[in-house]
């Protein structure tokens, strides 16, 4: 199960533990700009299933609620998202929140902190954006890559964000941080 031939194909995937039913949700972003989500319970039908852009999405990462998120694209923007739940048990539909724009087309990757407070994207120009995830604002371009950003991750303590490019570097950044005290 689980095909959407519509969408095209499959672009990027998050598999997720939805809190309220402790379900595993799985969030698939397609070349048509769809992004659809899938009850691992029963995969013949999405659960819901909307066009978030244009373009091909290339990256998407949902937070550990289970229930929003950001995808990014061949294009110059990114787009939150976040599900909202019907009427009906399994009815629920995904709304576009806000749409980030960059200078350089291409996202390579994206990433939502644990403590949700911010998110990084990997751009095609070498540049890892860092945003407020709750109050969707732009906070700082990192520039270290000399060549596609390809890959971002957070460690699970949120101290480190790792970066990884094309031109063979994996860089470590300590950003936005608590101070110990």
């Amino acid at each position: 199960g689980g095909e959407n031939t519509r969408a095209g194909m499959c672009m990027a995937l998050c598999l997720k533990a939805a809190p309220q039913n402790e379900s595993k949700v799985l969030w698939a972003g397609y070349e048509s700009g769809v992004v659809a989500c899938w009850d691992l319970r029963d995969c013949k039908e999405p659960l819901s299933c909307v066009k978030l852009g244009e373009e091909p999405l290339m990256a998407l990462d949902v937070d550990r609620t289970g229930c929003s998120g950001v995808c990014g694209s061949v294009s110059t923007e990114l787009v939150a998202f976040k599900q909202v739940k019907g009427k009906e048990s399994r009815a629920v539909r995904i709304e576009k929140t806000h749409t980030f724009h960059i200078k350089e087309p291409g996202v390579s990757d994206v990433t939502i902190r644990g403590d949700r407070r911010i998110f990084v994207s990997a751009g095609w120009d070498g540049h890892v954006r860092v945003y407020d995830y709750k109050k969707k604002a732009a906070l700082a371009v990192l520039k270290y890559h000399q060549k596609t950003c390809n890959a971002v991750t957070f460690s699970e303590d949120n101290e480190w964000l790792a970066s990884a490019s094309q031109d063979g570097n994996i860089a470590l950044w300590n950003i936005y941080n608590k101070k110990k005290r």
